[in-house]
């Protein structure tokens, strides 16, 4: 199966929506400072997403999560 990673950007968020928290998708829309949030394509549907929160010189992973139906092929490694 094919699949990429990509940055996301608010025009994107209605296709990743289900797979982040609620937090993460208000920070998109508003294009919050340090928020950092990849998506997961496989083909040309959403499929997972995470999200990093930057702050000075470190970084919290608050999102990871791929569907159920490509678990275990790699995405979330990558």
């Amino acid at each position: 199966m094919e699949w990429s990673i990509r940055t996301l950007d608010r025009g994107e968020l209605p296709g990743f929506r289900p797979y982040l928290l609620p937090e993460t998708a208000r920070g998109l829309e508003r294009r919050a400072d340090g928020l950092l949030v990849l998506g997961a394509v496989t083909g040309r549907s959403a499929c997972g997403a995470a999200a990093v929160r930057r702050s000075g010189t470190s970084a919290e992973l608050t999102d990871l999560f791929v569907d159920a139906s490509v678990r275990r092929r790699g995405a979330g490694r990558a």
